[in-house]
């Protein structure tokens, strides 16, 4: 799957965030626990980067944490990463960059559907990488498309379970109503409030409202974020 390319590198520590620091730090002058999980380069070590050299440290700590089971999987997908080609290897790292510039929500979508991918059974997991290599670039666009729009289709659904029964369909009437952009900023409104009461009341004020009343409110709501003061 491509969100398994585009989150590799999360799993091998790519998306660490290097610390700045204008000289390396000597492999001496490590903890005893990251000398010995990177006893391993020490050779190579004085020779590193900076960010090199945070990144491994980065790593070591999250391999620390993590829980025997983690631990497993993480070497599978080391053993994977090792296999691959230069080439390749350089294609999922420029899949990474792709995936840091893409939205917070796209993002977090990508995770999500990551996550479910990653508790799905191995069986499973093997037959989805095997059918998704056997894809054209073409299909794996769509693939991974259609996969991002049933997440969010599920998550609508959550959404609209979750509101009393009688606002439901009022709820959708609205929301259809819109122009994308009045959606936008009903969504970025919604999500900024700080609990579900306030949540329910400025849908209850939006659902009491006239078409153009909403129109304005919306309008006022855009101007509010856009305002240096806001």
């Amino acid at each position: 799957m491509r969100v398994v390319s585009l989150l590799f590198g999360l799993l091998l520590g790519f998306a660490a965030v290097a610390q700045s620091g204008p000289t390396p730090i000597a492999f001496d002058q490590l903890s005893a626990t990251e000398q010995e999980m990177l006893k391993s380069v020490r050779a190579e070590w004085p020779q590193m980067t900076v960010e090199k050299q945070q990144r491994l440290r980065h790593s070591a700590e999250r391999w620390a944490a993590m829980s025997p089971a983690d631990r497993a999987g993480a070497q599978e997908r080391f053993a994977r990463w090792k296999a691959l080609t230069p080439e390749q290897r350089e294609g999922m790292r420029a899949r990474f960059d792709e995936f840091r510039r893409l939205p917070p929500e796209q993002q977090q979508r990508i995770r999500h559907s990551f996550r479910k991918f990653r508790a799905l059974p191995p069986e499973e997991r093997a037959k989805l990488r095997q059918r998704y290599d056997r894809m054209s670039p073409a299909e794996r666009r769509a693939f991974v498309s259609g996969a991002l729009a049933q997440g969010r289709a599920q998550r609508i659904e959550q959404y609209f379970n979750a509101l009393p029964e009688a606002e439901r369909e009022p709820t959708r009437e609205m929301l259809r109503s819109f122009s994308i952009e009045q959606r936008r900023t009903y969504r970025r409104h919604d999500r900024g409030l700080v609990d579900v009461p306030h949540k329910d009341a400025f849908r209850r004020e939006m659902l009491g409202m006239t078409a153009e009343a909403r129109a304005r409110r919306l309008m006022e709501i855009a101007a509010q974020d856009e305002s240096p003061a806001h």
